[in-house]
């Protein structure tokens, strides 16, 4: 549940001149989280790019033996070491 906003914090304005400005004001942030939909992959692009990267591994239909143990934690350390694009 996502909890709810206290009233001083709705009821915060702006500043009207400089001496209000001098007073200090503390507002509290909640961060409300946005889930997508089960099986709405193009509201989760990061998701389905990660998906991506992995599928490009071991190719389908890949036999799979003992001696890949290593394999996966190989292909998790090369997608996590992978250079990606900061937005912000």
């Amino acid at each position: 549940m996502v909890p709810m906003l206290p009233q001083s914090a709705k009821t915060q304005e702006p500043p009207r001149c400089l001496n209000e400005s001098a007073t200090p004001v503390r507002l509290e942030i909640v961060q409300i989280a946005n889930f997508a939909d089960p099986y709405s992959s193009w509201r989760r692009g990061g998701n389905e790019n990660g998906n991506g990267m992995i599928r490009r591994h071991p190719p389908k239909r890949t036999p799979v033996a003992p001696s890949m143990a290593r394999e996966p934690q190989e292909t998790v350390d090369e997608t996590d070491n992978r250079p990606m694009r900061v937005l912000g």
